[in-house]
C-alpha cells in the first residue's frame, strides 16, 4: 500500500475544478437516449404508471395559472410548444387538449419518427393541431413560426443544457412568448445534502438546485409567476439516483462530508487526509470494504448517502461513492 498525503485544501482544489454542467456532453447525451427504446416507459426511466399522474398534474397546474391569470375564457390557447416532447407523451396526453396547435422539438430523430406513427397524428397534422417538428437540440433551437407561442412547456429536458446555454435558451423562449404566454419548466430537483446540482454521467445531464434555477431565470429576465411540487409519484423515486458531486464542506456545527469518485481513489492507495484547516482535528479515508459490522449501526441512509450519527468516529462507505464523516 502507499500511502499518500493531501491538505483539506488539496482536495478541495482537485474536486471542485468545474461546475457540474461543465461535464455535459450533447453528443454523449444523445447516444444515451438513441439507446433508449421509443416507449413510454422508455421516457419514464422504467416507471410508465406515473404518466396518467404527471399529465393531471400539468393539467391542474395550468387551470390554476389560467384562474389567476383570471381568464374569462378557458377554451384553447392558440399555441404551444412542446420541447424536449420524446416521442409525444406530453403533446398527446396534455398538450393537444389545452392548445390549438402545438409546435415540437426534440433532439432525437428516432424519437420524432415514433412520434408521427402515433394513432390520430397524420389526422391531427392535416388539420394543423400538430404543427413544425424540428430534430434539433435545444441549445440550437430558433423558431421560424410566424407566430408566438401562449405555452412552452418545458420537462425533463432542460438538465442537458450547461448553465449558460440554458439562460441564452431562456432568453429565446421569452422572445417567441405571446403576451401573457407562460414558459413552464417542470423538472427534477437536486436532493444533494450539500446543495448542489448534481452531474449524472449515464445520460450526460445535471440536476439543478431550486435555488440555481431561480438564479438562472434572473439572469435570463424571467419573472416566476408561480411554483408547485409535482404530487402523487412513488416514494421509491425519491431521492433521485444520482452519482454525488465534487464537494467538500465543514462548520462547527456541521460533520465533514467528502464527496469522491472513483479515479479520485485508486484502488491500490488509502489517502489520509489533514483536515486541521477545515476546522477538523483529522479524518482518513479508508479504502473500498463491504465489512461495516462495526460501523453500520452508527450509519443513517439519508437522501441516497450514509450519515455518521457519531461525530467522534470517522467512518467510511465504499470507494466509488464515498462520502466520509469526521
Amino acid at each position: 500500500m502507499q500511502l499518500e498525503h493531501k491538505s483539506a485544501f488539496d482536495i478541495l482544489g482537485d474536486t471542485m475544478a468545474d461546475a457540474p454542467d461543465a461535464a455535459i456532453d450533447h453528443a454523449a447525451a444523445i447516444d444515451y437516449w438513441n439507446s433508449v427504446p421509443p416507449t413510454v416507459n422508455g421516457m419514464l426511466g422504467g416507471f410508465p404508471q406515473i404518466s396518467r399522474i404527471d399529465l393531471q398534474g400539468s393539467s391542474n397546474f395550468l387551470a390554476k395559472l389560467r384562474r389567476a391569470r383570471g381568464d374569462a375564457n378557458t377554451g384553447l390557447l392558440p399555441h404551444a410548444l412542446d420541447c424536449g416532447a420524446g416521442i409525444g407523451r406530453i403533446t398527446f396526453g396534455f398538450l393537444l387538449k389545452v392548445a390549438q396547435q402545438v409546435d415540437i422539438v426534440e433532439p432525437v430523430g428516432k424519437f420524432t419518427e415514433q412520434l408521427k406513427e402515433t394513432e390520430g397524428f397524420k389526422e391531427l397534422a392535416e388539420a394543423g393541431r400538430i404543427g413544425d417538428i424540428k430534430v434539433t437540440g435545444l441549445e440550437n433551437w430558433v423558431s421560424t413560426a410566424p407566430y408566438k407561442y401562449d405555452l412552452i412547456w418545458n420537462q425533463w429536458c432542460v438538465g442537458h443544457l450547461t448553465d449558460l446555454q440554458l439562460v441564452e435558451y431562456f432568453k429565446r423562449c421569452h422572445e417567441y412568448l405571446a403576451e401573457g404566454g407562460w414558459i413552464v419548466v417542470k423538472e427534477n430537483q437536486s436532493t444533494s445534502i450539500q446543495g448542489e446540482d448534481i452531474f449524472d454521467d449515464e445520460d450526460s445531464s445535471v440536476t439543478r438546485t431550486d435555488e440555481k434555477f431561480r438564479k438562472l431565470f434572473e439572469e435570463a429576465g424571467l419573472d416566476i409567476a408561480a411554483t408547485e411540487l409535482q404530487r402523487g409519484f412513488p416514494k421509491s423515486l425519491y431521492p433521485r439516483s444520482y452519482r454525488p458531486w465534487y464537494k467538500a464542506q465543514s462548520t462547527r456545527s456541521q460533520n465533514l462530508a467528502i464527496a469522491v469518485t472513483p479515479h479520485q481513489i485508486p484502488s491500490d492507495r488509502i489517502v489520509e487526509v489533514d483536515l486541521k484547516a477545515a476546522e477538523v482535528t483529522s479524518c482518513r479515508l479508508i479504502e473500498a470494504t463491504t465489512n461495516l459490522k462495526n460501523t453500520q449501526k452508527h450509519l443513517v441512509r439519508q437522501n441516497g448517502f450514509y450519515i455518521s450519527q457519531k461525530s467522534e468516529e470517522n467512518m467510511f462507505i465504499k470507494r466509488n461513492s464515498i462520502l466520509l464523516f469526521s
